[in-house]
Order: C-alpha cells, then structure tokens, then sequence
C-alpha cells in the first residue's frame, strides 16, 4: 500500500527550515494561526500541507525547476547577512529568485479563489486539477515581475522576521506627505535576511562597483513595519498562520 503524500500548499519546507528548531520530533516551528489566533508549534514537513494537493509532476517541477534553482544563491544571501557584504548574481540565479516569486503568487489561496470564481469551468473540477490548471496556464502573473532585479535585506535590529504562509508581500517607500516612491517585494528566508525585487528603474542606485550593495537595517520599528505588511497580507490573502522564530 502506497504511503499518503502531503504536500506544501504554498510556502515550502525549504523556506521555513531557516526559522525553525530541532526537536525529539524533527525540525519545528513557532507559527501564529489565524484560525484561533494563537500560537503553535508545528512540523514544517506537516505544516501547511494538504493531501495529496499537487499531482506527482507538478509537485516535482516545483521542487526541481523552482526551487532548487534557488537553493544556492539563497544559502549564500543567509551567509552575505552575517558578513554585510555587496554581492553579485547571475542574469540566471536572478531569474530564478523572479521565477520563485511568481510562483508563490500562483500558489496563493487568494488568486487561486479569484480564478476559480473566473473561471465557470473550473468550479466543477477537483481541487487538484484546478490547481495543476491555474499553475501551468496563468501566464500574466509569471511574467508580473519581469521588470525587477533582486536585492537583500539585513536585519540587525533587536527583532526578527516573520514569514507568512503566502511567502511575499510588498512593501512602499514614501518621499514625504504619503506619496509612494515605488513599491518593492519581500520574501524573507531567515530571521535576519529578507529577499528583495526592486524595480529595475531604481537599480542604478543599489548598484556599487559592478556588485549590489545590500541594505542593512538596524531600526527596530522598520523591521516591525515590514513583519505588520506580513501579517496584513496574510490577513487579506489566505488567513492561514505567520511564522516567527
């Protein structure tokens, strides 16, 4: 008898291991739900998980084409964010962080809501096949990122990041009386290092040298503010949990 798979909805096992801790019972995390708003702790090889969700080859190319092709880079990112130091990526590793990206977008329980009531058809279909639909022909938010080039965040403030069950959320910078400068995207991969898409009109400005210069951040209410987009993001797209260390 064939063993029951549970695979990750959206944010996968690999993003929540750098906020988790060993346990007698594997690797855990410490994870707000909005269900009863308290806090769990919970297995990331469980958590957020639902049966059989994915069909044997999607849940293989996401694994595969997604996101190990991040792997690398994000595990040099978490090393950048103990040294503070500029980096530089290939045309490659940053399509691949952009790719990443769109496809948490896709895996969202807010556009998966959105296309199903869209799309008559799909209403009638199992919840696997709507999902396997949505991911291989919702080409517009594949391509939502396209003009973004990648950056970090380093977090040396008192406080940590969270990261929601939807994985991204965008964030505003203001130049003075509410007006909006441009609006950037976040995936944090650790507590202390947030992954980044800026928008490529302002590249020129994080560029130093040939590499980018990253951005440390050291003020603890900046940090709150971006752990305050998290949750109000998670709040309005899929209400499911928020992850803290």
């Amino acid at each position: 008898m064939s063993s029951v798979i549970h695979n990750h909805v959206q944010l996968s096992k690999f993003l929540m291991k750098p906020f988790s801790h060993k346990t007698t019972d594997g690797r855990q995390v410490f994870y707000l739900d909005f269900s009863d708003c308290d806090i769990h702790e919970g297995k990331i090889s469980i958590l957020g998980t639902k049966q059989e969700y994915y069909y044997p080859s999607t849940e293989e190319f996401l694994a595969k084409e997604i996101e190990s092709n991040v792997g690398d880079v994000f595990k040099m990112f978490r090393d950048i964010s103990r040294e503070k130091r500029s980096f530089g990526i290939s045309s490659y590793e940053a399509q691949g962080i952009r790719n990443l990206f769109s496809y948490s977008l896709l895996r969202s329980d807010l556009l998966k809501s959105e296309t199903v009531k869209r799309g008559v058809h799909l209403q009638f279909l199992p919840e696997k096949d709507q999902t396997q639909l949505i991911l291989s022909y919702s080409r517009p938010a594949l391509d939502f990122f396209k003009d973004t080039f990648p950056n970090i965040i380093i977090n040396e403030s008192p406080i940590t990041f969270v990261i929601p069950h939807n994985c991204i959320y965008s964030v505003e910078t203001a130049i003075g009386n509410g007006i909006v400068e441009f609006e950037f995207w976040c995936m944090p991969i650790s507590p202390r290092c947030c992954v980044i898409l800026v928008p490529n009109s302002h590249r020129e400005r994080y560029l130093s040298g040939g590499t980018i210069a990253s951005f440390v951040v050291s003020d603890e209410k900046v940090v709150q503010s971006f752990n305050d987009r998290a949750l109000t993001s998670e709040n309005t797209s899929g209400r499911s949990f928020i992850i803290g260390d």
